[in-house]
């Protein structure tokens, strides 16, 4: 059993009145904590399987009945807590998702952590999507491009990715991100040739980005970069 070991569920009214105090959820293979009073950051010791996920995740839901969650971020996430998060509820509010990871860590959940997302309704909610250092590549990105879950989305962070220039080309082309404002891909180092640059240069999107982080590119590249974005256009 996955018992909280400082508390367990409590009225919302006893949780509110001080929540950035409150105890941690904590269980063998992780714990949930408040970093503000509306986000719920979570970190993952150990990998587990389905059961343990969804008993774990089950164990949040109760802990965090009756507050108001718009950010939640994990830390040390796999596939199967993904899943149980995203059938929980959890999501139902919250409208940011931050699922990154260290580029060097060796655990990047790959394409199939898109896939999921990309896949659920309970991606509707989102505004922002952090997926920095998955490594989801050019399938993860098709499923992301393909999704009819995300027209709220406004920021999507897929850098250090290895997403390649036809990934990208699926990316900009798509219409699935009609309110994306805000793009990082820094860190995909090969996604950027010319062919790529005068893609997003005629592209829809590059008029309703207020925010663009790409990798290094050649110094043409760069010119006609600049000359579409202006300050828009961060390294």
């Amino acid at each position: 059993m996955l018992t909280p070991t400082a508390r367990g569920p409590a009225m919302a009214s006893e949780r509110n009145a001080d929540s950035s105090s409150r105890p941690e959820y904590q269980t063998s293979i992780g714990s949930g904590c408040w970093t503000a009073q509306a986000c719920l950051e979570i970190r993952l010791e150990d990998k587990v399987n389905e059961d343990e996920a969804k008993e774990f995740v089950a164990g949040l839901v109760a802990w965090c009945h009756g507050d108001s969650i718009h950010e939640i971020a994990v830390a040390g996430a796999d596939l199967h807590i993904v899943r149980a998060l995203l059938a929980s509820g959890l999501l139902a509010q919250a409208t940011s998702l931050s699922l990154d990871m260290d580029p060097f860590s060796g655990n990047a959940l790959g394409p199939k952590l898109a896939e999921t997302i990309a896949a659920s309704p309970a991606a509707a909610s989102l505004t922002c999507l952090n997926l920095n250092g998955q490594e989801i590549g050019n399938r993860g990105v098709a499923a992301l491009a393909s999704s009819p879950f995300f027209t709220r989305l406004e920021s999507l962070d897929l850098g250090n990715n290895e997403i390649k220039p036809k990934g990208l080309k699926v990316l900009i082309e798509s219409t699935c991100f009609p309110s994306l404002s805000d793009l990082n891909l820094e860190g995909n180092y090969e996604a950027i040739d010319q062919a790529s640059v005068t893609v997003l240069l005629a592209s829809p999107l590059a008029g309703r980005l207020k925010r663009l982080r790409l990798p290094d590119v050649s110094n043409d590249d760069l010119d006609r970069l600049y000359e579409r974005f202006g300050e828009r256009l961060d390294f």
